[in-house]
């Protein structure tokens, strides 16, 4: 992992958020599997197809690696960009899939850690990332419509969706005009929080300085710049164009920086679930012993990534359309009880209970997996009764997404709905008559445990010994 400047990693899990920007170059895009071309390779082969076709004549462009001079050229002949942006790769710039970089940067964004995302890149994988995610961001690809104040793609070159003459790929259209309208947008409401980083600019190019200088003249220097790319900070033109010394460089590729930008939110939440799930236990009078089993249990969430985070508290929620939803102390309060209990079951069966990246628990016999564990809280507003559905619902979508679904279902922060002694959800809350499973009802129904019940232990080990 490349070394991240402690200030901005103090950035990311700043308290009330926003205090990071990013501005992002075709390198954010080149990495798969999204596997966008880089400028010098989509000229090279518009400029072949544009020849193939008649649109130029072999040797009438000075420099076919030259993006912005194809652009210019093109336009002079046929008074248009159309003719070279049909020679792009537009359909897969348009459905283009969200490397891992993507997915973290929007996991940033849905927590707050980044406000706004400014991209030069014409592709949609940024937007795709929230869809994967199954969440949304404001896209915004022409300077007269209004930004809102967070969760924000600005495309300031234009984007895939974007009329052909509209696409800024010609340096003389980087005029005052354009540079006017937009640095206006860029002051006042992007580029408000007090950290920019600048990831994957690449090599020097005519529009792609004319932008930075744009994005530089227009947050001024009260900023603090940092900048990441794969080549050495002495050799670098636009770590010179922006000041960025040394120590706010950072060697490394894009996926690799938003990981470990990621990484580091990742941790606090670890600690602070760890933390307010111990305190809401204390409150609630559980013992010495059952709190250090609860830390042994929480703290092995350190070391999960953010992504699946936010997938945990997704699942907790029973939420179906979401695969993350970001952080609250609500949140970590609800799922004190159910790991709790996850921790007191996996000491009575002697399973060690370990984190998934599908935001489910596994407990496991040596390298042997014995179960997938699902936690699920009622959010102190609902009845084990009005789960049932979302819990069919979610297990079955888990099963269909990776081919297992869970064994056990632990439900915690209920309104009791039965009489307390009887709080143990019915085995065969899930799809019928536990255990059974054949060609026509498919996987078995997962055992639904209310963590409230006073049988919760063993109701859950009476399970495992059936499996």
């Amino acid at each position: 992992m490349p070394h991240i400047p402690p200030e901005l990693l103090s950035a990311v899990t700043a308290r009330g958020g926003a205090r990071l920007a990013i501005v992002i170059g075709a390198g954010c895009s080149c990495e798969p599997p999204t596997d966008m071309p880089l400028s010098r390779e989509l000229s090279i082969e518009a400029h072949r197809k544009l020849v193939h076709e008649g649109v130029l004549t072999v040797g009438e462009c000075a420099d076919p690696t030259d993006l912005a001079s194809l652009a210019t050229l093109v336009f002079q002949k046929t008074g248009s960009q159309a003719a070279l942006i049909r020679q792009f790769p537009v359909d897969k710039m348009r459905t283009a899939r969200a490397n891992e970089g993507y997915r973290m940067l929007m996991a940033l964004m849905l927590e707050g850690a980044v406000s706004h995302v400014l991209s030069l890149n014409f592709d949609l994988a940024p937007q795709n990332a929230a869809v994967e995610l199954g969440e949304t961001v404001t896209v915004i690809d022409r300077p007269d419509i209004l930004i809102p104040m967070t969760k924000t793609v600005v495309h300031l070159h234009g984007s895939v969706n974007s009329a052909n003459d509209d696409w800024i790929l010609r340096t003389e259209v980087i005029n005052n005009d354009w540079k006017s309208r937009w640095q206006e947008v860029v002051a006042r409401q992007i580029l408000a929080a007090p950290n920019v980083l600048f990831v994957g600019l690449g090599s020097a190019a005519p529009v792609l300085s004319e932008t930075v200088t744009m994005i530089a003249a227009a947050v001024g220097q009260q900023k603090a710049f940092y900048q990441a790319d794969l080549g050495e900070h002495a050799s670098n033109d636009f770590a010179r164009q922006l000041n960025v010394t040394g120590d706010r460089y950072i060697c490394g590729s894009w996926c690799e920086v938003m990981s470990r930008l990621g990484a580091h939110l990742a941790e606090e939440q670890a600690y602070t679930l760890a933390t307010n799930g111990a305190a809401i236990l204390r409150e609630n009078g559980v013992s010495d012993e059952e709190l250090s089993a609860f830390h042994d249990v929480a703290g092995r969430l350190s070391g999960v990534t953010l992504l699946a985070l936010g997938r945990f508290r997704a699942n907790a929620q029973l939420n179906l359309i979401s695969r993350y939803l970001p952080r609250t102390q609500q949140d970590e309060e609800w799922t004190a009880l159910p790991l709790k209990a996850l921790a007191e079951i996996s000491a009575e069966t002697g399973l060690s209970a370990m984190p998934a990246s599908t935001g489910m628990w596994h407990l496991n016999s040596g390298n042997r997996m014995r179960a997938q564990v699902l936690i699920v809280t009622g959010r102190g507003t609902r009845k084990m009764s009005a789960l049932e559905t979302s819990i069919r619902s979610l297990s079955r979508a888990i099963t269909e997404e990776i081919g297992v679904g869970p064994d056990i279902v632990l439900v915690g922060s209920v309104i009791p709905d039965v009489p307390p002694e009887s709080l143990s959800a019915p085995s065969d809350i899930v799809d019928g008559e536990e255990g059974v499973a054949d060609i026509i009802t498919g996987p078995r129904a997962p055992r639904v445990l209310s963590v409230e019940s006073g049988t919760v232990i063993e109701d859950a080990k009476e399970w495992l010994n059936g499996i």
